[in-house]
């Protein structure tokens, strides 16, 4: 018995292996005039910087830290991609944060991700979100 728990576990062990080496290592290029816009944003001055992998149909778009700054500072990127459906995902690490959602283009051609953060202090519960946002129209600040 303890043999086929072994073989078992082995043979999980080596599946799972594989499905991770089959993982799309696809990179999105920033390009210069994309049709999506996204803008990022640490707007916590309490986890600084915050680290964000941001991948778009499972593709690699962004994989860096991002500094607080004066709390205003939103950092763009372009990139080209095809009209219809996308899947979008951000997490970070050090955040403790993901979230999945889906934007259509040419629909919403342009994002938002913003990082909040605030830790237990005084009473008051650890606040930790992520918004994103897509729109028709350009943010304010941009």
């Amino acid at each position: 018995m303890i043999k086929l728990a072994f073989g078992n576990f082995l043979i999980i062990s080596l599946l799972l292996l594989l499905n991770s080496c089959n993982e799309d290592t696809s990179v999105i290029p920033q390009v210069e005039n994309g049709n999506f816009i996204l803008f990022v944003s640490n707007q916590s001055t309490y986890l600084d910087p915050v680290d964000f992998r941001i991948t778009i149909d499972g593709k690699l778009a962004l994989n860096q830290e991002f500094l607080t700054e004066d709390g205003h500072n939103h950092i763009k990127f372009q990139f080209q991609l095809e009209d219809g459906n996308h899947i979008f995902s951000v997490s970070s690490i050090n955040g403790n944060i993901n979230k999945d959602t889906i934007f259509t283009l040419p629909t919403t051609p342009y994002g938002v991700v913003s990082f909040y953060y605030y830790p237990q202090s005084n009473g008051n519960e650890e606040y930790r979100v992520i918004y994103i946002r897509f729109s028709v129209n350009a943010p304010v600040f941009a």
